[in-house]
């Protein structure tokens, strides 16, 4: 019953009521017939205008229980002695699929003998089917006839409102889930700052501190050189220190651009990139052939937007090492102009001829996921295609931010 509203809801990109269901209480023995309001909430930046895309981008669902006798609350009011309201579930007038009843004493075998006034009207929520049977008690009787329309129309006002509840828990709950994407959002652009920051800072110590101390040994090592005798064994050990300093002095090199690309403060991004494409395609040996084509404005996109395109490249690549066996791969990034908006974006596509993958399957890797989250807390769009022996194209657009633009 719910999985069937959830699959409805997630295919038709809506919101949608489940079939009756019986809600506790407060206590366990408080229980009473309600539905439930399910809205799908797709991935972000995934598209889901057709059906295999919303299947496959659904993220969740937020939903609402929904008592019907919340909903009818005071629709009657102070006429509450003078007309009854009973509602179903679907297009029987069956007791055990009663809803909600206004008095609740049922009086359906009241439409054909006693009641004076008496309608019965069915609604359709998304494809569920309610009946709403309306019809006068004892004291409408009394009333004068320029009272009875009135009364009459309280059948239609309660459909009215209870139309307009359910559109409203709708919108508010949709707007309620747009409101923690904004705040997680927020919160990811805040962790990834912060990631960044505290790699920068290691990054400085690293270089400061342990690469002074090595550089030290180098130079203490090289005099000691001098000193000793050529072929002693202390020479040798000498050597030996002086050829191991060098290569944690080189492995300490890298892990410090790993943390912090320092080339992007000296040379700026398409600079950079351009390095770091070079080079990856360097230590494949000529064996792959490798291309980066930059195009547009690319100076001026701000401290945060360049890391989170070094890192999404650096990334990409990494991920072609260890998995296309490709012999292409190309790199393109491109400024777009919106003169709708004022916002410019960015266009980064990644692409190889390699082995590809299925990306319904699900991957022990975070590399991708990493990705989607940094493009995603920038709020842009990230778009993955891959087929297996297809390769993988990787497309990214992030909006130019004016404080982005400011500080640089």
């Amino acid at each position: 019953m719910r999985r069937a509203a959830m699959e409805k809801a997630r295919d038709f990109d809506s919101a949608v009521i489940s079939d009756m269901a019986w809600l506790k209480q407060a206590s366990a023995n408080d229980v009473q017939a309600g539905i439930l309001m399910y809205a799908p909430v797709y991935k972000y930046g995934m598209p889901h205008n057709t059906l295999a895309e919303r299947r496959a981008n659904i993220a969740g669902w937020v939903y609402a229980p929904l008592r019907v006798s919340d909903l009818m609350a005071d629709i009657l009011g102070e006429h509450s002695t003078e007309v009854d309201i009973e509602i179903y579930n679907g297009k029987e007038v069956v007791g055990e699929h009663m809803m909600y009843d206004s008095d609740n004493i049922p009086r359906a075998h009241l439409l054909t003998k006693d009641a004076r006034f008496q309608a019965t009207t069915h609604l359709d929520f998304t494809g569920q089917h309610w009946t709403m049977v309306v019809h006068s008690l004892p004291n409408f009787d009394a009333l004068e006839d320029d009272e009875k329309p009135k009364l009459v129309a309280i059948g239609g006002i309660g459909i009215s409102i209870l139309l307009a509840l359910l559109t409203w828990l709708y919108l508010y709950d949709r707007e309620r889930t747009h409101n923690l994407l904004r705040q997680n959002r927020y919160l990811s652009m805040r962790m990834f700052a912060i990631l960044e920051e505290e790699r920068r800072n290691l990054a400085l110590e690293l270089h400061d501190e342990i690469g002074q101390w090595l550089t030290a040994i180098q130079f203490q090592a090289k005099t000691m050189s001098k000193i000793a005798e050529s072929a002693s064994p202390l020479h040798t050990s000498i050597r030996i220190i002086n050829e191991s300093a060098s290569e944690m002095h080189e492995a300490l090199h890298k892990i410090v651009h790993n943390l912090r690309p320092s080339r992007l403060d000296a040379l700026g991004l398409v600079a950079s990139l351009n390095k770091l494409v070079s080079e990856w395609c360097l230590n494949h040996y000529g064996l792959v052939k490798c291309e980066f084509v930059p195009e547009g404005e690319l100076g001026v996109l701000g401290d945060n937007l360049n890391i989170t395109l070094y890192r999404i490249v650096q990334e990409s690549l990494n991920n072609a090492a260890k998995h296309a066996h490709a012999s292409q791969v190309s790199v393109k990034l491109r400024r777009v102009p919106d003169s709708h908006s004022g916002i410019d974006s960015v266009v980064l596509s990644v692409e190889d001829d390699g082995v590809g993958f299925d990306p319904n399957q699900p991957s022990e890797g975070v590399g991708l996921l990493g990705m989607r989250e940094r493009v995603v807390a920038s709020e842009g769009k990230f778009d993955l295609y891959s087929e297996p022996g297809q390769g993988v194209r990787i497309n990214c657009e992030l909006p130019v931010q004016t404080d982005d633009k400011k500080r640089s």
